[in-house]
């Protein structure tokens, strides 16, 4: 197929007829909500799954393992995760109600 003759108002027509923002969001959510209840693997897990990659790429995947591993941990040690602020919630209903509760930055938010 010769791409040069290709009339591109046509094609660009018909591709915006074959996808919608709101499909490109479902399949983007259904991603997502994949992910989120799929289990995080152990370490073992990744290890076994990183020898089953082959030889060369299995020892090296197994290596980014154990780094990674150690770098987690040192940085929980340096940094432990119960000494990060945790962002409380934000209502922008409430905060427009009383602004002084958050601290008067002269704004306003949309609800």
């Amino acid at each position: 197929m010769n791409v040069k003759k290709l009339p591109t108002d046509t094609f660009h027509q018909e591709l915006t007829n074959l996808y919608s923002w709101r499909q490109v969001a479902e399949r983007t959510e259904k991603v997502y909500d994949y992910c989120m209840t799929t289990p995080t693997p152990n370490m073992l897990d990744r290890l076994k799954t990183s020898h089953m990659w082959g030889s060369m790429i299995g020892m090296w995947a197994m290596l980014y393992c154990i780094f990674e591993s150690i770098t987690m941990m040192l940085t929980e040690i340096l940094w432990p995760e119960s000494s990060i602020d945790i962002a409380r919630s934000f209502s922008s209903p409430v905060y427009n109600q009383d602004i002084k509760a958050y601290g008067d930055h002269k704004l306003y938010v949309d609800s």
